[in-house]
Formats: structure tokens, C-alpha cells, sequence
């Protein structure tokens, strides 16, 4: 899911391009298969089980792994900002009178031949009913942006939507149903879609069909032969649930799966060594980095935060950790997009850290671990398990903490727990937590860090809310042109370093392993649409 929290990944699940075929990638022909492929069935690896598979429910990157297949979007966005029509016939634009010269209304045109997999005709019905589906606060929905931007949405005929704004917001069309659009014949009318069966048995409009879902096993998919943009390539997919990575890594090494998706840096490392396997290397815009709640009593001081983010040796950890795939972080905007901004910087200065936590009146009790008036500076730190790279910084974290006195325990969760609606992220239950992130490729950052998204009711786990990063998000997000847009990004990756809700330590390169049996999988630096791989 875009804007979602990595269990294997978050995010930033991510949703598949559309993309052609790259044209660099040889025709497939049975006699350059290998005896362990299955012709016409991709076998795909993943390591956190899924806990519903209807999209606007989704908070991994798995979820968003299998919906990218049942669902479509209006719209995809690639890496570098340049957006392509899925549903819609064409993208919306102030040239072609989609979008209102003040970008408050906003007009999409619906393809006309698309069906849902159960043979209902695809309309602007279905648009309109996932927008109330969002919106509905019966619904246990953790994110509403953008769709809490929306004042209404008219459906003037059956392939039109026109959609009204309370304010320009740039980054509408990337974001508002762009991974996927619900059935409103299948779900129009219903109280509320938290347990409906449609979560575990979804119908999508899109290349794949689910016809089986084992939980915590296997999920299995059907090709949708009467798919609008062509007959799939693929005949199957399994998507196979591995509880470890040293298995997963092992059923790609001996060819029981074809598809690793995204794995830690080390089984990245690994497999790129296999001369039967392809690591493919895309830019994603992902963060990863250690969550702070700054609503915990012994984290509400920023000279406790700031000495955290100094006694963090980013660079370090991601030569020790990364093997290649890692970047180390100065903010949670990476170098490749065009609003990173160059000078800022996340130095490691373990001194002044001890200095900050000094004059913050923690001074060093006899055992190290600093105390003020009895309390010591002990913290709980939440990760994944079954992830060895999480475990690795954990490790690494708490050591880098203990230097300047700071006392952690480490505590790991199942992803699908971790991740949950209801886990301890969202609930608050926790200090620091270890989680990646995936967004979408524009900037904007409020999912995590805007006021309005506090957990539980959106993805700031910091519980962090500062007036001065609304001010200039604002600025941001209602704002078209790019230069005005990139100076206000500045100014907020400036105030989020200062004040650190977020210790963000690198960028991850998204390594996929996958077989050199596979064709058709990536484009432009990114997934080619599943309907146009073959195997």
C-alpha cells in the first residue's frame, strides 16, 4: 500500500506501474526456461501474513503486494513524479481542463470498457461509492488522506467524476484512488465493511483474481482472461508465506518460489550472487528510521530527542548493515527526488548528545544509565521479528543509546500484530519503534507527521504535532508549482530534524530478487504492470 508501513517492506507496499513491457527484455520461448519453472505460474515469497486484503484496510506492504493485482487505480504515479491513466482515459491537467484554473475541481473520464471480475460493468458509481467508503467513520480506516480533502464528488453520467476540493492540494491526483477503486454494487448500502467476507474474497477490477486464501499459508490468484487491457501473460500467481527470512531465502535459492519480495539487505546480498536469480534495483521513495513517541514522559524534551538522533551513527550503520541497499538518511525525503534539499545534515556527535542530556537534568547514575529525580531514561524499542536486518539495527540502536546512558529494551512483535489497526503502534504503546515507510512519489509527508494523523486515527505514531511544519505543509501542498513547493519542503525537513519526532536513518534501494525466467517485470526503474509479465 502506498503510504503504508513496511512489514516486508509499508509500504510503501508498493503498487505496481503501468508501464509497457521493457523493450530491452527478450521475447520469452519455452526452450530458455528452466526445469524448475512453472510455465505460466509465478510463485511469489513474502514474510508478513496479511490480515485483510481490502485496500482502504491495508497498513503493509504485502496487502498492497496482492491488492495490486485484484485492484486498479484512476491513475499511477512513477518514481519521478510523471503520472500515467489506469481507469481514467487520460490523467487530469490544467491543459486539458481536468483540473479548474483556482484546483479546486477536479474532472476524471472513465474508460468505458472496463468490467469488475464478476462481470458488473466498471462506472463512476464505483468511484464515488469508495470516496463514502473512506469517509465513512463507521469504517475502521486508518488513513483519509486525501479523501478528507474532498467536499463532495458528482457523478454527472456513468463515466464521469467530477470532484470538489475545500482547497487546492497538490498532490491530489497522485494520491486520490490511485491504488485501487471498491465494488459499490457488491458494497453499497452496508453499515459499516470492517468484517464484511469481501476482505478475505475481494473482487477488483483488476489482471488477477482471488481464488483461494489460506491464511497464514498461501494466497492464490487466477489470471481475469476477460481483463481490459489485454489477456494476462501469467496463468497463476501463488503468493506463499514464508515466517522467517532464512527460509524464504532458501525456497528462492532452490527454486521453489520466483519472486522474493523485498527482502532485508543480507538475502538481497546473497541471492545477488545466484546466477539464476535477477536482483532488480529500484529507486522508491522509503525511508526507514526509529519513531519516537513524544508523548511518553521521558521523551517530551527535545534535548532528549535530539541527543537520541546524535548518538545515531547513520553512515555507520549502513555500511556495517546495508550491503549496498541502504543510504544513509539526513531526512525522510532521499537524495533521487527533487525536493530533497542538500544542506541539511544528521551529524553523529555522541558528545553533544551526552552534553544535551546533561543540561536536560539526566545526569549518569553508577551503573551508566542516567537518572533525573529517581526515574532512569529506560526505553522500549518495538520492531518486527522475524526480520534479521530490524533485529540487526535494534541491536546496534540500543548499543549506540547505552553510550550515552540511555537504557532500551528491545521488544519484538509479529509484523502482522506490529502493524495491525489495533497493534501497539497505532495504540501508542510503545517509545521507539523501528518502522519503514513507503510513500508515494510526492513528497508530502503528513501521513506521518501532520496533526490531523496522530495514531490512531493515521500513521504519525510520533503523536508528534507542530504548528510551525502545518504552516509550511500548507504552503506545500497548496502550492502547483514545484519551486515554491521545494523552498516550503526545506523549511519542513528543517523543522522535523530540529525537532525530531523521527529518527529517520537511511534510504533503502528496493532490492527484488527475482528469476531470470521472468520477463516482462520492470520498466523505467520501476514494476512493469503484472498483466504483461510471463513466465
Amino acid at each position: 500500500m502506498i503510504g503504508t508501513r513496511r512489514a516486508s517492506r509499508n509500504v510503501v507496499a508498493t503498487v505496481l506501474s503501468c508501464l509497457l513491457l521493457s523493450a530491452t527484455e527478450p521475447a520469452h520461448a519455452d526452450a530458455q526456461r528452466h526445469p524448475w519453472t512453472i510455465p505460466g505460474t509465478l510463485r511469489i515469497g513474502i514474510n508478513t501474513s496479511p490480515n485483510s486484503l481490502n485496500p482502504i484496510y491495508s497498513t503493509a506492504g504485502t496487502e498492497a503486494l496482492v491488492e495490486s493485482f485484484v485492484f486498479d487505480g484512476l491513475v499511477y504515479a512513477l518514481p519521478d513524479g510523471t503520472i500515467e491513466p489506469v481507469l481514467a482515459t487520460t490523467v487530469p491537467t490544467t491543459a486539458n481542463g481536468g483540473i479548474s484554473h483556482d484546483g479546486r475541481t477536479i474532472t476524471y473520464h472513465l474508460r468505458h470498457d472496463v468490467r469488475w471480475q464478476d462481470g458488473a460493468p466498471f462506472t463512476s458509481a464505483d468511484v464515488a461509492f469508495t470516496q463514502a467508503a473512506i469517509m465513512n467513520p463507521a469504517n475502521n480506516v486508518v488513513v483519509r488522506q486525501p479523501y478528507d480533502h474532498v467536499v463532495r464528488v458528482d457523478t454527472p453520467d456513468r463515466f464521469t467524476v467530477v470532484v470538489h476540493l475545500k482547497a487546492p492540494y497538490a498532490p491530489f491526483i497522485v494520491n486520490w484512488n490511485a491504488s485501487a477503486v471498491l465494488p459499490a454494487h457488491l458494497l453499497a448500502g452496508k453499515h459499516d465493511l470492517n468484517n464484511d467476507p469481501f476482505n478475505g474474497a475481494p473482487i477488483g477490477t483488476g489482471a488477477f483474481r482471488i481464488t483461494r486464501w489460506d491464511r497464514g499459508n498461501r494466497i492464490s490468484l487466477t489470471a481475469n482472461t476477460a481483463y481490459f487491457d489485454g489477456t494476462p501473460g501469467l496463468q497463476r500467481i501463488v503468493v506463499v508465506l514464508f515466517a522467517d527470512t532464512a527460509p524464504e531465502e532458501i525456497a528462492m535459492r532452490t527454486h521453489q518460489i520466483d519472486w522474493l519480495f523485498q527482502p532485508d539487505a543480507p538475502a538481497a546480498s546473497h541471492l545477488d550472487h545466484d546466477q539464476d536469480v535477477r536482483v532488480e534495483r529500484l529507486d522508491v521513495n522509503e525511508q526507514d528510521g526509529v519513531y519516537i513517541n513524544v508523548t511518553r514522559p521521558l521523551l517530551r524534551d527535545v534535548r532528549v530527542r535530539h541527543a537520541l538522533s546524535l548518538a545515531v551513527d547513520r553512515a555507520g550503520l549502513a555500511q556495517k548493515l546495508g550491503y549496498g541497499y541502504l543510504l544513509p538518511a539526513t531526512g525522510d525525503i532521499p537524495a533521487f527526488m527533487w525536493a530533497y534539499d542538500r544542506s541539511l545534515q544528521a551529524p553523529y556527535d555522541p558528545a553533544r548528545a551526552r552534553a544535551l542530556l546533561d543540561a536536560a537534568g539526566w545526569k549518569p547514575s553508577a551503573d551508566g544509565i542516567r537518572v533525573q529525580n529517581g526515574s532512569r531514561l529506560s526505553l522500549t524499542y518495538l520492531f518486527a521479528s522475524g526480520l534479521p536486518l530490524q533485529a540487526a539495527y535494534a541491536v546496534q540502536i540500543a548499543a549506540s543509546l547505552l553510550t550515552i546512558g540511555v537504557d532500551v529494551h528491545l521488544k519484538s512483535l509479529a509484523p502482522n500484530i506490529l502493524y495491525a489497526s489495533n497493534g501497539p503502534g497505532f495504540g501508542g504503546d510503545f517509545d521507539l519503534s523501528y518502522t519503514p515507510f513507503y510513500w508515494l512519489p510526492d513528497p508530502d509527508n503528513t501521513q506521518v507527521f501532520a496533526c490531523a494523523n496522530v495514531a490512531p486515527h493515521g500513521n504519525n505514531w510520533s503523536r508528534w504535532c507542530n504548528p510551525e511544519f502545518e504552516h509550511w505543509t500548507a504552503i506545500a501542498l497548496t502550492h502547483i508549482d514545484r519551486a515554491t513547493r521545494k523552498a516550503a519542503y526545506a523549511h519542513i525537513e528543517r523543522v522535523v530534524l530540529d525537532d525530531v519526532p523521527e529518527i529517520v536513518t537511511d534510504w533503502r534501494v528496493d532490492a527484488e530478487p527475482i528469476s531470470v525466467d521472468l520477463r516482462g517485470f520492470r520498466d523505467h526503474d520501476t514494476y512493469a504492470r503484472p498483466f504483461r509479465w510471463s513466465i
